[in-house]
């Protein structure tokens, strides 16, 4: 089910019974044979032993129109609305909890009984004919429905690849430092598994999340409870390099079953190592290579080759040096004279053959070492990259376009050769298969399959971007039966129907920076998109319709926004077609205006609301206004700034209700980094709240004429803490996602809490109605009933799995969230436990 279910009490593969956690019974679905399959449920969700409606609903005809009255067994949330002969909602008259303090309007605060008035019209004000029914739905649940635009085999942005002794080929993907992926394929380029994030079956997760990791120098557990009791991982969702992930340059699978991969930056003190074992981090803080203590250097170039004994052997040319570490522990061996290290001048790369000889090529060409590290032989005409097979003793040679295969250090005489299409910086070998791996081969994010015949090559092509695939998914938007999909990485927005199928690119090449891609959708089902040319470009709005036409402003093509804005960072469109944009102003101010603050604290507006016209035409420049104090500081050459800030004011998303009510999300600055480490060195602060530093993130909602948040007022309705995955003013770049705030028809409010693997729906008072999902990687394929490992409280079977939610979007019943590390949509269906439906005579 979703976070509203926490305890199994019994599977089997028809039917999961679990208790809510709202209610003292026990709700029964009944999955069918293939209940754990990824493709859509067949049958609707049967619901037995729930009763949160008292008794049948009464309706009353009187002057104001018609008074719907019901009681409640409970408090819970309630949705009421009007349904015609066809089963269609033409009212969404009320949601929202009921029985609780507060109550959104027009339930009544504090009661289980309540009486709404309906004035007989439907949501675009007309009178409704007859053959309607009233429907009062009690207790709303999310359930997986299926994956929408997955595809496992596509593999993007490829860093590094390597293989195994089991013939598994290892491809790293990467955005940037934010997002990256490992992911392994079979000797046909088929996807098989996911290694990071890690799936949170594979065995050894429970004592992982026992032990602790350094991140930021403070000891923090690898494991911490969520708002329901299940230990999900601290890490994974905030894989940049303040943590773990794994990016790389180069990487190694030995046959203990550790994998590793070289960190890109941070080089202070020498090149940062990730490591997996057995599918799970080995060590979730930085590792340091020990051949490069102390050195420091820029993004690091290395190359990894595995030995007959099953160690690593890299190079790294930034160092000038090839190094020998054990195969099980990654601690050095001294095998080369005494030492593990052999300094070279700008190695490219590495091989190791069965006798356990080393061909090294640098810029002297191909020389040839003995397992002590004692040249054996050199040949200056040969260079490129290599592999060897640890079983024929092979070596190949990547020289430009030619793949050549060699066999003997003596003569090194080319026995096969073969053209590929292009140049590529990287080889892997299937030693099992006798098959050579070519890094983007024929062109980006392509493999080169290359199986050795003997005495020739045959050469299969496999492109990485499918048809329906988008890498690392985000901003999803939903209207007039389209879904539409901006990717972190790819340079466009892709849409389809809501099913995945006719998918197409529209606004290729949308640049790679902070708001990009941030989009919403009209009740006309127009398309509005937000792109930043670049970072120091005007950010514009652009407009189609649903048949992906471009539209223009009254006689503008597109809205470019003021002057003073840094990027945008929301769009949303009312009900007067006003366009609302959530914006965050330049990080720079006239010197004559910040100079007497110089060393102080400045009240500064750095993120507002803007309004404008369905023609494009500025109405009201900060509608909303959130307003924090601002360090000061001299950056020299007459120039000051400002870079820190004492708490959050920084609007984030936006969404407006029906009635003009508008929510954005209050963010902290620096991309959080001063908030992470206040929360987690404050000692005081109870486990598990310690880690919960998104708490520091709100969502905020503000009345129809907007008003301003300072630390000391607000003009806010009201604001709810817990809000994860949303990137701070000045982090500068894409890669910090921006915040996305969805509204749906019932006027219920969607955020992410993507520190805690969930999206959550609030009522328009406030009140925390339902939290979706639980952490699950790309191997979890849906439906499995939050099904826990034995023993823990450890969920190895998500209903709705979640690595990191960063987008929401709803249309009707539907609700879908891109899962950004797992490249795909996922979509449920809302149920409600308890339903009454009364005909209106």
């Amino acid at each position: 089910m979703n976070s509203k279910f926490i305890d199994i009490i019994e599977s089997t593969s028809k039917e999961i019974i679990c208790y809510h956690s709202n209610l003292p019974v026990a709700l029964v679905f009944h999955l069918g044979e293939n209940a754990f399959a990824q493709k859509p449920s067949e049958k609707p969700v049967k619901i037995t032993a729930i009763k949160l409606i008292k008794e049948k609903p009464s309706i009353k005809k009187t002057d104001k129109g018609f008074e719907i009255s019901f009681k409640l067994e409970k408090a819970t949330d309630v949705t009421v609305r009007i349904v015609n002969g066809k089963g269609e909602v033409v009212r969404h008259l009320a949601s929202g909890l009921v029985g609780g303090d507060k109550a959104a309007k027009p339930f009544q605060p504090k009661s289980l009984s309540q009486n709404i008035i309906w004035d007989g019209k439907d949501d675009d004000g007309k009178n409704i004919a007859v053959n309607c029914k009233v429907s009062v739905n009690a207790g709303v649940n999310a359930k997986f429905d299926k994956f929408v635009l997955w595809e496992p085999d596509a593999f993007i942005d490829i860093g590094a690849i390597t293989e195994n002794s089991k013939g598994e080929l290892y491809v790293s993907s990467k955005y940037s430092v934010h997002d990256s992926a490992l992911r392994v394929f079979d000797k046909n380029g088929k996807y098989v598994r996911r290694e990071w994030p890690y799936s949170p079956a594979v065995k050894g997760v429970s004592e992982f999340y026992k032990s602790q990791f350094k991140a930021r120098g403070t000891p923090s557990p690898a494991g911490v409870p969520d708002y329901e009791g299940n230990i999900v991982p601290l890490s994974v969702n905030h894989s940049a390099a303040y943590y773990f992930y794994t990016q790389a340059t180069g990487m190694g699978a030995s046959p203990s079953g550790i994998v590793f991969g070289n960190w890109c930056w941070e080089g202070d003190g020498g090149v940062p190592l990730w490591v997996m074992k057995n599918g799970v981090p080995y060590d979730a803080s930085l590792i340091r290579a020990p051949w490069a203590v102390g050195a420091k250097a820029g993004s690091r170039e290395i190359r990894v080759a595995i030995g007959p004994e099953g160690d690593f052997y890299i190079t790294d040319s930034n160092i000038g040096v090839l190094a020998h570490l054990n195969g099980a522990t990654m601690e050095p061996v001294k095998s080369f004279a005494g030492d593990f290290i052999i300094k070279l001048q700008s190695p490219r790369s590495v091989a190791v053959r069965p006798n356990g000889n080393i061909w090294v090529t640098d810029n002297s060409g191909l020389t040839v070492f003995d397992k002590e590290g004692k040249v054996i032989k050199n040949n200056k005409d040969l260079n490129g990259q290599l592999g060897a097979n640890l079983k024929t003793g092979a070596v190949y040679l990547l020289k430009g376009t030619k793949l050549q295969k060699i066999e003997s250090s003596e003569t090194f005489a080319v026995t096969a050769e073969v053209s590929i299409p292009e140049k590529s910086g990287q080889i892997a070998v299937d030693s099992e298969n006798s098959i050579v791996w070519i890094m983007n081969g024929a062109g980006k994010d392509t493999l080169v399959r290359a199986l050795d015949k003997g005495k020739s090559f045959e050469l299969k092509i496999i492109k990485g971007q499918k048809e329906s695939s988008v890498s690392f998914p985000m901003y999803p938007s939903v209207g007039a039966g389209k879904l539409y999909c901006a990717s972190h990485d790819q340079g466009g927005v892709f849409v389809s129907d809501i099913d995945g199928n006719n998918f197409k690119a529209i606004f290729s090449g949308v640049p790679q920076e902070e708001g990009s891609g941030n989009s919403c959708v009209d009740s006309e089902g127009n398309y509005y998109l937000a792109i930043q040319p670049g970072w120091k470009g005007a950010d514009s709005i652009y407009k189609s319709d649903p048949k992906d036409n471009k539209l223009k402003f009254g006689e503008k093509d597109k809205i470019t926004v003021e002057t003073d804005v840094k990027s945008v960072r929301g769009v949303a469109v009312g009900q007067n077609k006003d366009i609302y944009l959530s914006v965050i102003t330049a990080n720079t101010r006239p010197n004559e205006e910040i100079k007497p603050f110089l060393g102080k604290m400045m009240p500064m507006v750095v993120s507002r609301i803007d309004v404008y016209d369905k023609e494009g035409n500025l109405k009201e420049k900060g509608k909303v206004k959130l307003i924090d104090e601002y360090k000061i500081l001299y950056m020299g050459s007459n120039q000051y700034g400002f870079y820190y800030h004492n708490g959050r004011g920084v609007s984030n998303g936006v969404a407006v209700a029906r009635d003009g009510s508008i929510y954005t999300i209050d963010a902290f600055g620096s991309n959080g980094n001063p908030t992470v480490g206040k929360w987690w060195t404050n000692k005081s602060l109870p486990e598990p709240e310690r880690w919960r530093y998104s708490n520091e993130a709100k969502l905020v909602k503000f009345p129809p004429k907007g008003g301003e948040k300072t630390p000391s007022k607000s003009d806010a309705e009201w604001e709810h803490a817990g809000v994860s995955g949303t990137a701070g003013w000045n982090c500068s770049a894409y890669e910090c996602a921006t915040a996305q705030i969805a509204i749906d028809e019932d006027d219920r409010v969607w955020c992410h809490d993507a520190a805690l693997y969930n999206v959550k729906a609030l009522d328009a008072a406030g009140n925390l109605v339902l939290r979706v999902g639980v952490y699950g990687n790309e191997d979890c394929k849906g439906g499995g009933g939050n099904k826990k490992l034995e023993g823990t409280n450890i969920v190895i079977d998500p209903e709705v799995p979640l690595s990191r939610p960063t987008g929401v979007a709803i249309w009707k019943d539907m609700l879908f969230i891109t899962d950004e590390y797992a490249n795909r949509i996922v979509r449920c269906n809302l149920v409600y436990a308890d339903k009454e439906e009364v005909e209106l005579k």
